[in-house]
């Protein structure tokens, strides 16, 4: 398996995981829990409407965590790229999952669904022992 598989199966095997965006000097964190593989890259999903893909488009820097019991955590960081170039699979995925936790869209080509990707990533799995393995991305 490699780095952005680990870092997918992770965030993917826990029911939330945690996004953090910076405005001005205020963080804000809210859950996320759709991630996805496509060209050896991690996406992620959103709406257009929403503060945090706003927030991303001022400031793209952002980090995520996740607690999987027994496991330790996972910590990633990078700047997002906006640009949506998700394919048929990964959009048919996003917008299931979505509208699998309560949001409506009009379908996966729904325009305010947007999917996006991660320049300079980096990545950590992380222990209670102090230990931070970093995570080839």
């Amino acid at each position: 398996m490699n780095g952005n598989e680990t870092i997918v199966d992770y965030l993917t095997s826990v029911p939330a995981w945690y996004l953090a965006t910076c405005e001005g000097d205020q963080p804000h964190v809210r859950p996320f829990s759709f991630a996805a593989i496509q060209d050896d890259q991690i996406w992620f999903c959103t709406a257009t409407t929403k503060d945090v893909y706003r927030e991303l488009t001022i400031n793209p820097k952002f980090e995520l965590t996740a607690w999987k019991p027994g496991s330790g955590w996972v910590i990633m960081r990078g700047e997002v790229d906006l640009e949506d170039r998700a394919n048929e699979n990964v959009r048919r995925a996003g917008y299931e999952h979505m509208t699998g936790l309560g949001e409506s869209y009009e379908g996966p080509e729904d325009e305010t669904l947007t999917f996006f990707t991660v320049r300079k990533p980096e990545a950590w799995l992380c222990d209670i022992d102090g230990s931070w393995n970093p995570v080839a991305l």
